[in-house]
């Protein structure tokens, strides 16, 4: 039950949401962060916890303008800062801590196991990782608003795959051997593009597989390219630390394809 501590199971929702408010002003390590152990160790053995550092804010090359400067490092801020800062913390970003009061409103109590799954598929998908088909209405007439989980349409490598620059293509050359024109062969891209859209489970997420002239086949949901700006810490630690029992194939599956994606070498 993604480790909220069994004896909190019974007891009501407010209640709960105290207990965890606890836990989240201790400023222990949270879910995708180094050394989080989840809310149930730390209920179990709370003097024991020791509140982690928060990483450095990533800074960008100065512009001699200060609007252009700002957006800068907005976008940075905006693509690397995933986690809220630490509320005990030195940081020049305010507003990158996040309160437990900012949150509580917010909060739902999942049981079912349905549920659970689709909340951590959309850590995924907040993270980067595109799952094609994945949503989470019910039905059809409900899915409109479920935009959020085509933001990778905005990643940069992909805009830049749909719209290449003028320089992208060359033009077709040709050879000439004994005064006669040859014409070059033609040499052809993979045929998975960067847009990835079909129905959830019509197929398995390391069945895939595209061929590129010369190279082997690739095989796994996602590609290096499709990880580039994603945090492969955070979303190791969120593959690790959200299963749910031992057999969790969908879960482990796609945990493999993540890592095939890193250093596909790594399994040949």
């Amino acid at each position: 039950m993604f480790n909220i501590p069994l004896e909190l199971l019974k007891v009501p929702f407010n209640t709960r949401l105290g207990k965890l408010e606890e836990f989240w002003d201790s400023e222990a390590p949270r879910l995708g962060e180094d050394g989080a152990r989840g809310w149930k160790i730390w209920y179990s053995s709370k003097p024991n916890q020791v509140p982690p550092s928060t990483p450095s804010l990533p800074s960008c090359r100065p512009d001699l303008d200060p609007f252009r400067n700002w957006a800068k490092q907005e976008d940075l801020l905006d693509s690397r800062i995933l986690l809220p800062s630490r509320s005990d913390s030195d940081t020049p970003d305010p507003h990158s801590t996040v309160l437990f009061s900012d949150i509580r409103p917010l909060l739902l109590d999942i049981r079912g196991r349905r549920a659970m799954e689709g909340f951590r598929l959309a850590w995924l998908s907040f993270l980067g990782l595109h799952l094609p088909g994945f949503h989470l209405s019910t039905s059809s007439e409900m899915d409109w608003d479920d935009r959020w989980n085509l933001e990778f349409l905005t990643k940069t490598h992909v805009l830049n795959s749909i719209f290449p620059s003028d320089g992208f293509h060359t033009p077709l050359m040709t050879d000439a051997v004994a005064g006669v024109i040859i014409g070059r062969e033609r040499q052809y891209s993979s045929p998975f593009g960067p847009v990835h859209c079909w129905g959830r489970g019509v197929c398995d997420v390391l069945d895939l597989a595209s061929a590129v002239p010369g190279k082997p086949q690739r095989r796994g949901l996602w590609s290096q390219s499709d990880i580039t700006e994603v945090d492969s810490n955070i979303v190791r630690h969120i593959f690790s630390s959200i299963r749910m029992g031992k057999d969790d194939v969908e879960w482990d599956s796609l945990a493999l394809a993540f890592e095939l994606a890193d250093n596909p070498m790594r399994y040949f």
